[in-house]
């Protein structure tokens, strides 16, 4: 075996690691670069998929009267109804932060154990 062929199979072999390595390191650098913007991809579409809520259905948003009006790729907009009528937009990252609660009505017949318990005032 020559030294030109030494030399090639020593440059083939380490062509093997090393392009494999040099792959996931760009890739780990492109994700780093956009890793806000593929999170609230990712946070949004989890939240419509996960969804309770339905559109324009009458919700709580931390005490406040709000209703659900868009889920966009990067945030999720409300329209806020208890003290003035505003616009909140929220980034979909920062949705788990949020304390949303739905008003839940009896259904006659089928309350719960909680509503069943209760005597209406006289």
């Amino acid at each position: 075996m020559s030294e030109v062929e030494a030399v090639e199979g020593a440059i083939s072999n380490w062509l093997y690691v090393a392009v494999p390595v040099l792959s996931l390191g760009i890739m780990g650098c492109l994700y780093k670069f956009y890793q806000s913007a593929i999170d609230n991809i990712i946070a949004g579409r989890m939240f419509l998929k996960n969804m309770e809520v339905r559109f324009d259905e009458p919700l709580l948003i931390s005490g406040r009267g709000a209703r659900l009006v868009r889920v966009e790729a990067f945030k999720t907009v409300f329209y806020m109804e208890a003290d003035r009528f505003s616009k909140m937009t929220v980034t979909n990252v920062k949705l788990i932060d949020l304390v949303i609660e739905q008003r839940l009505t009896p259904i006659e017949g089928n309350t719960p154990a909680v509503y069943a318990e209760r005597k209406p005032d006289e």
